[in-house]
């Protein structure tokens, strides 16, 4: 077993180059004070649809039975004398609304203060943002943002009156612009691992996003202490670089081999026919191999050649490798996902570990 110390988040963060985060969340909501001027007024709503005096002093005869246009004068009024008190506002008005009324949400499944406090903390260079926030300052913001930059987004914006799932569209949105690191914020059933519903978002985002886009981190499986977040975001960071790198990596080798490939064929094509009919229909049927075997070993030889020269040439592929080896080497990616199935087209539901290719690696 090793013994080597799991890096702390900014370690982290800082071995794969992200010198940003922006954490998109309806716990920032209340941040803005226009923001609390609206909840605060929401909550007198609510007060005075059930005739319930409100508790705190400044509002004192604000619900009682006087025309509408001097209930609202004096509102105003007051929140506007109380701008700094009014986080205070909202959590003494809160405790008078009657259960029934209030939000349906669990708030077990949300972070604590101290475990929000913890993540802002260890991470880098942090902007916090409402979904109201991110929608205003987008368009100033996202120009700003580079590949090093970490997206957090909460999956669900109740707080905000929103829907449990928008936290998907501003997902869709960054991947369609470029491929952003993303990790969404999200409530799971019991007995519901990540990976199983990172799947389905991607299911139902019908083409639009895939694995390697995002990671997903659960905030009612991370635990009660600030200790506890940072190491389940470490993982959900493990997770996205992991699969981020396998993508690019894959598709920019795949990317080398299919033009070597177009290359090998041109060159094939341009040789003499009298060369061709020698060495792929006769030389080889008098080595007992096929004529369509000699022309993949041919193939693949140029792609395994172009391959191997491309990576030398490319320091992206370099750099990103480095990265996630100093990843493996300070620490582990432990799986919360049961035994998956890839369907393939040839070999129909194959589970990974019986998948051979993949065995193969594994063993390497």
């Amino acid at each position: 077993m090793s013994n080597v110390k799991n890096p702390s988040l900014k370690e982290l963060l800082a071995m794969v180059g992200v010198d940003s985060v922006v954490w998109i969340d309806d716990d920032f909501y209340l941040d803005n004070p226009d923001n609390q001027r609206l909840r605060a007024e929401e909550l007198l709503n609510q007060l005075r649809a059930r005739n319930i005096q409100p508790a705190y002093p400044s509002f004192a005869g604000a619900i009682k039975d006087i025309p509408e246009e001097l209930r609202e004068a004096k509102i105003q009024r007051v929140l506007d004398q109380e701008l700094a008190n009014l986080p205070a506002i909202i959590e003494s008005l809160s405790q008078q609304v009657p259960r029934e009324s209030k939000s349906t949400s669990d708030d077990t499944q949300e972070f604590t203060p101290a475990q929000i406090t913890a993540l802002k903390t260890g991470l880098t260079n942090v902007q916090t943002l409402s979904y109201r926030d991110w929608q205003s300052r987008k368009p100033d913001l996202l120009p700003r943002c580079t590949e090093n930059t970490l997206f957090l987004i909460d999956r669900d914006f109740k707080k905000e009156r929103l829907g449990d799932t928008e936290g998907d569209g501003i997902l869709i949105e960054l991947q369609e612009q470029r491929q952003s690191l993303c990790i969404i914020l999200t409530r799971t059933k019991t007995n519901q691992s990540t990976e199983v519903l990172r799947r389905a978002i991607v299911q139902k985002a019908q083409g639009k996003l895939n694995l390697s886009s995002f990671s997903v981190m659960s905030k009612g499986e991370v635990g009660a202490t600030p200790e506890a977040v940072e190491r389940e975001f470490c993982r959900a960071c493990r997770v996205v670089f992991t699969h981020q790198h396998c993508h690019r990596a894959a598709k920019k080798l795949g990317q080398i081999m299919n033009a070597a490939t177009d290359q090998t064929i041109g060159e094939l094509i341009n040789h003499s026919v009298y060369d061709l009919d020698r060495a792929i229909y006769e030389n080889s049927l008098g080595e007992g191999a096929s004529e369509l075997d000699v022309l993949t070993r041919i193939l693949l030889l140029q792609q395994r050649v172009a391959a191997q020269k491309g990576v030398i040439v490319d320091p992206t592929l370099v750099s990103d490798l480095s990265k996630i080896r100093r990843l493996r080497e300070s620490s582990t990616l432990s799986d919360d996902a049961p035994i998956t199935v890839l369907p393939t087209a040839k070999l129909g539901a194959v589970p990974i570990a019986a998948s051979p290719y993949l065995r193969g690696f594994a063993k390497g």
